[in-house]
């Protein structure tokens, strides 16, 4: 009876210990999955973060974008006010190009009127001095004598 007893407490001993390794080995194996599942987890939240980033970095490109076609929006405006100014200033050029050749002609005219000016003063001088040595009736016939219509 004794060794019969020694037998099944052998038994289940061995029994215990082959549920405990059993056991062990299941918990060993949930142990490697739940490390397995946090490294995963762990991965996933990285992937988040590198996610978030790019969405990051990408709203920032699609507001730099934005603001490079706002500055070529800018640069053609500019560029088409540029061009009316420079119409503005080629106009006005000509206009000055116009007066300048105008105001010479009438320098040139302003030459000519001096020199009849000088001739008629010239011919005041010599009329006084004529009325101040002859006398009005020999002026009047020197006139007509000029003139051609002298008797």
């Amino acid at each position: 009876e004794r060794k019969a007893m020694d037998s099944e407490r052998l038994t289940a001993e061995e029994a215990k210990r082959k549920a405990e390794s059993k056991w062990q080995a299941r918990l060993q194996s949930i142990t490697a999955e739940l490390s397995e599942a946090r490294r995963a987890a762990a991965a996933v939240v990285e992937l988040q973060r590198e996610v978030d980033e790019a969405r990051g970095a990408a709203a920032a490109a699609a507001a730099a974008r934005d603001a490079a076609e706002q500055a070529v929006e800018d640069a053609r405006q500019q560029a088409g006010e540029a061009g009316k100014w420079k119409e503005k200033a080629t106009a006005l050029e000509e206009e000055i190009n116009q007066l300048h050749t105008e105001a010479g002609r009438t320098q040139q005219e302003i030459s000519r009127l001096n020199l009849v000016i000088s001739g008629l003063a010239e011919q005041m001088t010599k009329v006084r001095e004529m009325v101040r040595t002859k006398g009005a009736g020999a002026i009047i016939d020197t006139a007509l004598e000029e003139a051609g219509l002298a008797k």
